[in-house]
């Protein structure tokens, strides 16, 4: 199963112009009080599904900054919050401001306020917009995005038993799959609408992935990630042939709503990480990979290989 980036807010919707400001309740911190995010360097990429590494930032992110960003995402997206100033309103007399010659988004040299996050969700947005204008889109004989939204849905459904309910939807058109040319596909995120807030309250949840083919409406893969999952094994650890068999088992079941695997052969294939087994599925003219938990077996995803 291919792996997807995850983060909350991955698009940011803009919902109309009444705003409110979220005031500042954090105290200012002086940068050495701060733990930074070594991994993001000196560029932050928020949103995966967009191309903005010509964008620079003068700092590093504090690890703070960036799980106060996820609340306040959420706050601009479903209650309508705006910052006092836009980007495009800032000067270099401010703090925070966009420097168009270098193209670098200029950060304090401190904890950025609540008001200068939400101005960094408002630039996101206009970052991911400009982007949809130039972005390569479905042609007219392919299937629409609503369409590919109800195939993954059932899909959720039928393979993890899940209600959608109250989840976010983010559809995606992408390029070629695998390096197979023309393979266009929709890629389609399902999250919950308050996955910030079970992040910070520890609560566990799910988010969801499907892959559908622009051109045939085909599934082509599903993909779950789950907040609380944990190494159960070492990396010496291996499974016995009577564990391999469970899993085949359990995974040609986990499939009996997708694809009958009653006549295909089942094989162990390898333990992906430290948490999660795959089997493969072969009649000769089809092939499926099934991923499931360890030791738990509970549903990760499938693939389907041509």
């Amino acid at each position: 199963m291919k792996k997807k980036i995850l983060i909350a807010g991955i698009v940011v919707m803009l919902l109309g112009a009444n705003a409110f400001i979220i005031p500042n309740i954090f105290a200012q911190k002086t940068p050495e009080n701060l733990e930074v995010d070594e991994d993001n360097g000196n560029k932050l990429i928020f949103d995966p599904l967009f191309d903005v590494d010509n964008i620079s930032y003068s700092r590093s992110f504090y690890k703070s900054e960036i799980e106060r960003k996820a609340k306040i995402n959420y706050e601009h997206q479903y209650n309508n919050a705006r910052p006092s100033k836009t980007m495009d309103e800032r000067t270099k007399d401010y703090p925070l401001y966009f420097d168009r010659e270098k193209n670098m988004v200029v950060l304090p040299n401190r904890e950025m306020t609540d008001d200068e996050l939400l101005t960094m969700c408002d630039f996101d947005y206009n970052i991911n917009t400009l982007y949809e204008k130039n972005r390569p889109h479905p042609t007219e004989d392919m299937i629409k995005a609503d369409e590919a939204e109800k195939r993954a849905r059932n899909e959720v459904t039928l393979f993890y038993g899940a209600d959608l309910d109250k989840f976010n939807i983010e559809c995606s058109y992408n390029g070629d799959i695998g390096g197979e040319k023309g393979r266009y596909h929709y890629t389609v995120c399902f999250s919950p609408i308050n996955e910030p807030y079970l992040a910070e309250e520890g609560t566990p949840y799910h988010v969801y992935f499907v892959d559908i083919d622009a051109n045939t409406g085909e599934t082509l893969d599903t993909d779950s990630y789950y907040s609380h999952r944990r190494s159960r094994w070492k990396a010496t650890d291996s499974l016995s042939a009577k564990e391999k068999n469970e899993f085949i088992q359990k995974s040609r079941s986990a499939m009996k709503n997708i694809a009958d695997l009653g006549k295909f052969s089942g094989q162990y294939i390898s333990k992906q990480g430290n948490d999660t087994v795959v089997t493969s599925f072969d009649n000769g003219n089809e092939k499926y990979e099934v991923e499931l938990s360890y030791p738990d077996m509970d549903n990760v995803g499938w693939e389907k290989i041509n």
